[in-house]
């Protein structure tokens, strides 16, 4: 056995017990009966007397000296309360948690480590078992809740509390004060142990009150079921004191999610009532008994029972069920055009477009019948633009409600017909440097209903892009109204001769000396590789991030602001074109923030760009740096919140804040047009000094029950105030307008439904009429528009039919006619077609005078070079 140990410790265990041995060495080493130093690589042996002269007693000496070293050692091991083997941890077997007990985590809260520290805050939290031990955990945590400096331990404080009820009531006013905590997780775990404490909470009142009315307190941080505001009111409530009444009745106005409904109903329910109050109280829950979410009305229900006024409850009449399925033969019909049409977009569409690519004359023109004919329609509509970076022409015809082989007349033969598609590509010239081909399934159907054996028409998209052998892009775009024989075999479709007719109603080509945008980010110094990218990521996001420009520094060159799932980047503007990263030099962290939305706003004006990033406020010190004062500003971001847009509604030179927000539909039927919760949108006015107020029930600003992307700001009366259009995911939007005095009033754009699944817009004079027009991002679907097409007729009443046709017509365009007048033209400019559209924007692209637009397809496809839509 060989055991090693130092100097120091040696002659401090054995107290000079060995009066012959000698320790200079810094190591010693125990070897059997005798010791044997090393030192300046000579050995000599720590005895009074040579090695070979130790007699047999002297042998006898050792091993016994040795032997009480090591009761002496096992001693210490079995009697130091830290030792692992601590003799009354042994016999009694104590409560551990992750491997320590009660006494050593209260010894680690003293720790200089903080992890040590927030570990033992838990540790402690759990192993207090007897009363004496709660008490003595709950003194401990109150502390550190009220006086530790890392928001961390306070958080973990507030949560240990929450373990120790109702113990940890004696620390109630701790936690009434730690209510007004900085930091927002301190908050919501103390409101969430306050909830627990019920009537020993009655002293906290005030503090409730104030959490109760503090806009910061809407949160649920994003991670709990409750805000923190919800955990007030129900706290108020469960202290039972009739001082709470007045709070909770103050509420009820701001119940703008049905979870903070259902939170008023039960406090009510819960609180002692004088019977002067009790007639406001029983009116308070009437109405949230009436209220359209059954989860809450329940709430409202069970609480007036649980007060003694369920009488009061009015009969429910039965709720109207409007039947929306289709009978069981309209359903399989649907389906038996769906699949008829995907045999046909994969063995017969698909083939044609691989031989229009490839050039296969021949294999083309065996796709027709024999008895093939085909037609180009007579022209209704010629247009031809040359802008000198672009020429587009685009030749329209065609009756889409006359019959098919009336517009064909004679028409063509197959061979004619294929050398009419050869021609198409003559924008390309002989020799293209790239080709592709597409032949996209648009409608399809039996041309009688009840003869699915007999022949089907539709319309299909066949597109041309690729580049000119000088490198020019061209595209080519060309829709054929078709009859097909019934495509109900994938052998028959690919042994040819399917086509049976085919007229071309829209010929729509465009080409350019060079593409009209170039990918330059990386090589101005823009990181894209960092960004969080939904085809390489494990998990996908809606919206990931967004773009922010301001020039924040005045320097003449636009700043941007880029937020992101992996991290915010603020990228500065340089003369010489390129951006260069200032997080660092202006103090913005680049850690990601809760949510991404964000805004430069000159929140003071003082003629600077402050900067609203999530739920921090920073001000903008004259471009050199942006310094945090989220803690003396009022203003607070919801958790929810998806955009901010901002004016100055009330033209009182401060700019104001209208905040859009989200929700699912509001029943199982998206027909409704609304969402499932009340809170709408929020519009907050600028008082000044850093300060903002919730104005939105008083300008009736909310916009209804709408779920809302993004909002735009207009004048759209051209009376000199801000006007908004709020719009809706579920439905058509609303235009508020202003009426002067701080307040708004509704107005819809149109009389019929024009608008669904909105999910960005913007605003712009498109026609230079002076006034100002509206495109919404909308949801367009080839697939859902055939669905719709082939419903029988009388499936639903006109009204149901128009919302469903909005569903997946695509994106609208409003234009003003002037005195609050829109038309919805979308289809009719063609602007419709974008697939499902997210963040539209207005630009003058050209520099022709002319406001262009742009617009982008958002849904994630199984393909990235495949957008659906």
């Amino acid at each position: 056995m060989t055991l090693t140990c130092s100097k120091a410790w040696v002659m401090a265990t054995c107290g000079g017990g060995f009066p012959e041995f000698s320790c200079n060495s810094p190591e010693t080493i125990i070897k059997y009966s005798y010791y044997r130093i090393k030192r300046n690589h000579q050995e000599s042996l720590c005895v009074s007397e040579p090695l070979g002269k130790t007699s047999r007693s002297g042998l006898t000496r050792w091993w016994v000296r040795l032997a009480v070293l090591l009761v002496f050692c096992a001693g210490l091991l079995l009697l130091v309360p830290g030792s692992p083997f601590f003799l009354p941890h042994v016999v009694l077997a104590p409560r551990l948690y992750n491997g320590r007990s009660l006494a050593q985590w209260q010894h680690l809260l003293g720790s200089a480590d903080p992890e040590e520290r927030f570990a033992a805050i838990l540790g402690v939290a759990n192993l207090a078992h007897t009363p004496a031990e709660r008490v003595a955990t709950v003194d401990a945590l109150a502390t550190i809740l009220g006086d530790d400096p890392d928001e961390i331990m306070r958080i973990q404080a507030a949560l240990g509390l929450c373990r120790l009820l109702p113990e940890s009531g004696q620390a109630a006013s701790v936690m009434g004060r730690a209510l007004s905590d900085p930091c927002l997780g301190v908050r919501l775990n103390v409101a969430t142990a306050l909830t627990g404490l019920g009537p020993l909470a009655k002293g906290e009142l005030p503090a409730l009150e104030k959490a109760i009315r503090d806009p910061r307190n809407r949160t649920n941080l994003g991670i709990f079921f409750f805000t923190i505001r919800d955990s007030a009111i129900v706290a108020a409530g469960r202290t039972c004191a009739p001082e709470a009444l007045p709070i909770l009745l103050g509420c009820q106005t701001d119940g703008e999610t049905e979870l903070s409904r259902i939170c008023l109903a039960r406090a009510l329910g819960d609180v002692e009532c004088p019977s002067a109050q009790s007639g406001n109280r029983s009116r308070v829950l009437l109405e949230i008994a009436a209220d359209p979410s059954e989860e809450v009305a329940l709430a409202g229900r069970e609480a007036l029972e649980k007060t003694g006024f369920a009488g009061q409850l009015p009969v429910k009449a039965a709720p109207v069920i409007v039947e929306l399925s289709l009978p069981e033969d309209q359903r399989q019909f649907l389906w038996e055009a769906e699949h008829h049409g995907n045999r046909l977009s994969k063995s017969a569409f698909g083939p044609f477009g691989k031989a229009m690519r490839d050039g296969d004359w021949a294999g083309l023109a065996k796709m027709f019948a024999s008895d093939f004919r085909g037609a180009e329609a007579a022209a209704t509509e010629k247009e031809e633009l040359d802008g000198g970076y672009a020429t587009v022409r685009r030749v329209v015809g065609g009756d889409p409600s006359a019959p098919l082989d009336q517009l064909i007349g004679r028409g063509m033969n197959a061979a004619e017909f294929v050398a009419r598609l050869r021609g198409l590509l003559q924008p390309f010239g002989a020799s293209p440097a790239e080709l592709n081909a597409k032949l996209a399934l648009m409608n399809l159907g039996p041309v009688q209903r009840d003869r699915l054996n007999g022949p089907w028409e539709g319309t299909g998209q066949l597109r041309l892009w690729g580049k000119r052998a000088d490198g020019g892009p061209v595209e080519v775009v060309a829709v054929l109204r078709y009859r097909v024989a019934q495509p109900d075999e994938e052998e028959k479709l690919a042994r040819g001769g399917w086509l049976q007719a085919a007229l071309i109603t829209l010929n729509q080509s465009g080409e350019a000396p060079r593409p009209f945008f170039k990918e330059s980010a990386v090589a101005r110094g823009i990181e894209v590789s960092s960004l969080h990218d939904n085809w390489r990521a494990k998990e996908t996001g809606t919206t990931t991030g967004g773009v922010f420009l301001c020039d924040m520094n005045h320097d003449g060159h636009m700043d941007m602001l880029v937020t992101d799932e992996n991290g915010n980047t603020l990228y500065l503007g340089t003369s010489s074109g390129q951006f260069e990263k200032g997080n660092a030099r202006l103090g913005l962290p680049t850690a990601p923030a809760r949510r991404k939305c964000a805004a430069w706003i000159d929140i003071d004006g003082d003629g600077w760009e402050d900067l609203v990033l999530s739920q921090a406020v920073y001000r903008n010190e004259a471009g050199k740096r942006l310094v945090e004062c989220s803690a003396s500003s009022t203003l607070f971001i919801p958790d929810d919140a998806l955009n901010l847009i901002i004016a100055d509604y009330d033209r009182d030179g401060l700019i104001d804040i209208f905040i859009s927000r989200s929700a699912p539909p509001g029943t199982a039927s998206w027909l409704d047009n609304h969402a499932n919760e009340r809170k709408g949108n929020i519009l907050l006015r600028n008082k000044g000094a850093w300060q903002f107020e919730d104005v939105t029930r008083h300008a009736g600003a909310r916009g209804g029950a709408r779920s809302t992307f993004s909002a735009a700001w207009l004048d759209a009366n051209n009376d000199g105030w801000p006007d908004l259009h709020v719009p809706n995911e579920f439905g058509d939007g609303v235009l508020l307008v202003n009426q002067k005095n701080g307040t708004f009033k509704e107005r819809p754009l149109s009389d019929k439904p024009s608008d669904f699944g909105t999910m960005g817009l913007a605003a712009g004079d498109l026609d230079n009429d002076g006034n100002i027009d509206l495109y919404c991002g909308n949801m367009y679907s080839k697939a859902g528009t055939r669905v719709i097409a082939n419903m029988a007729d009388g499936a639903y009443s006109p009204e149901v039919m128009a919302k469903l046709r909005r569903f997946v017509a695509g994106s609208q365009l409003h234009l003003n006619r002037g005195g609050l007048k829109f038309d919805s033209v979308g289809s009719a400019m063609r602007v419709a077609a974008v697939g499902w559209a997210y963040g539209p924007s207005l630009a003058d692209l050209d520099n022709d005078g002319f406001l262009d637009i742009y617009g982008t397809a958002g849904y994630i496809s199984k393909d990235p070079d495949e957008p659906d839509g």
